[in-house]
C-alpha cells in the first residue's frame, strides 16, 4: 500500500498536486518510482536536478570513468559526489545514488532490471546501444536525449516492441564542444525530466515514436514520427510485447 504523503510533503508538492493530471495519487506514484539517468553530464544533471525536485523517490546516477563527456578536466568521482550532495539537499525525499562504472553489457542489464524508467543522457552511441537492447528485452521505457551544437533532439523509447527503439533511429547527431551545447543541453534535460514524470504519472506521451528537435538559434521546437523498422534487429526480436509500468 502506498503511504500517505505527510503534511510537509502537501506543503513541498502543492504545485504539482493541484494539477489535475498529478494530484495526490500521482505525486505518490512520484514518491515510489525508481529512474537512473545515464550520464552526468550537463543534459543528465539538468534532468538529475528537475526529477529531485517534482519528488522521485529513487534515483540513480550512472556516471562513466575514468570523465564523463562534458565534463572533461573534472573527475567523475569528485562529479558525482558534488551532484549527488546537491541533491539530496534539494529534496531530503529522494534517495539518490551514484554508480561510478562505464556501461556493459552486463551493468546495462542491471540498470534497466532494476528501475522504472532509464533516462539516457549519455552521449556516447554504443552506451545508447546497450541501454536499448537492455530496456527492450525487459520492457523498460527509455527516455532519451542528445545535442549537437545548436540542435537537441529528444524521444521516449516505450520500451517495448510495438514502438520503435533506438536502433530504428537512422540518423544520431554527433557530440558536439561548441558553448552553445551547453544550453541546448541543459535544455533538452529539462524536457527529458518533463517526459519521465508524465511517464511516472501515467499522462499520455507526446514523444513516444516522435522525434523532437529543438534549434537554439532559430528558436523553433519541431517533431517528426520515427518510422519503426520492421528489420529491426532488436525491437523486431525482443520477446517483450505488453507496454511496462512506470513503477
Amino acid at each position: 500500500m502506498t503511504p500517505a504523503l505527510t503534511d510537509e510533503q502537501i506543503e513541498r508538492y502543492s504545485r504539482q498536486i493541484v494539477l489535475p493530471e498529478v494530484g495526490g495519487r500521482g505525486q505518490q506514484r512520484l514518491l515510489a518510482a525508481s529512474v537512473a539517468v545515464v550520464g552526468a553530464g550537463n543534459m543528465g544533471r539538468t534532468a538529475a536536478t528537475y526529477l529531485t525536485a517534482a519528488g522521485i523517490g529513487r534515483l540513480a546516477i550512472v556516471a562513466s570513468a575514468p570523465f564523463d563527456v562534458d565534463d572533461r578536466g573534472a573527475g567523475t568521482a569528485t562529479l558525482g559526489d558534488n551532484v549527488a550532495a546537491a541533491l539530496r539537499d534539494l529534496n531530503p525525499d529522494c534517495r539518490i545514488r551514484v554508480q561510478r562504472r562505464r556501461l556493459d553489457t552486463d551493468h546495462a542489464g542491471a540498470v534497466a532490471r532494476r528501475h522504472g524508467i532509464v533516462v539516457d543522457a549519455s552521449e556516447r552511441p554504443e552506451s545508447s546501444r546497450l541501454l536499448n537492447r537492455a530496456c527492450v528485452d525487459r520492457c523498460v521505457p527509455i527516455v532519451w536525449g542528445r545535442r549537437d551544437g545548436r540542435l537537441g533532439v529528444a524521444t521516449v523509447f516505450a520500451g517495448h516492441s510495438a514502438a520503435p527503439c533506438y536502433q530504428c533511429l537512422t540518423a544520431v547527431p554527433s557530440d558536439a564542444t561548441s558553448p552553445l551545447a551547453t544550453l541546448t543541453a541543459a535544455f533538452i534535460g529539462t524536457l527529458l525530466a518533463t517526459e519521465v514524470v508524465k511517464l511516472v504519472v501515467g499522462m499520455e506521451c507526446a514523444l513516444i515514436g516522435r522525434l523532437l528537435t529543438y534549434d537554439a538559434f532559430d528558436m523553433r521546437v519541431q517533431d517528426e514520427p520515427i518510422a519503426k523498422n520492421r528489420r529491426c534487429p532488436v525491437c523486431t526480436s525482443s520477446t517483450a510485447s505488453a507496454t511496462p509500468s512506470p513503477q
